[in-house]
């Protein structure tokens, strides 16, 4: 891979290559750790009254607003697994 490369793809991209490419291990914790934040924020919606209905009516009307926070989710996953592994 050129050095050149990592400017003519996306972070989507980039995220897509860590997938393929990283520690097992670090994959797995960063997973276990999305997974626990995942379930916490769910527990924290219902305990303020929040429903599954709810939440998928918000991702409906915030659509664009969510998908555009996307590329900061692919960088931020990448630093924590590469964070890990070192």
């Amino acid at each position: 891979m050129d050095f050149l490369d990592i400017f003519e793809s996306t972070p989507k991209d980039k995220f897509l290559e860590c997938l393929k490419h990283a520690n097992a291990g670090a994959l797995e914790k960063r997973f276990d750790d999305l997974i626990k934040e995942q379930y916490a924020m769910m527990m924290m919606l219902e305990q303020s009254g929040k429903t599954e209905k709810d939440i998928r009516n918000f991702i409906i009307e915030n659509d664009d607003e969510i998908k555009s926070r996307f590329d900061d989710f692919y960088i931020d996953f990448m630093a924590k697994v590469y964070g890990a592994e070192g």
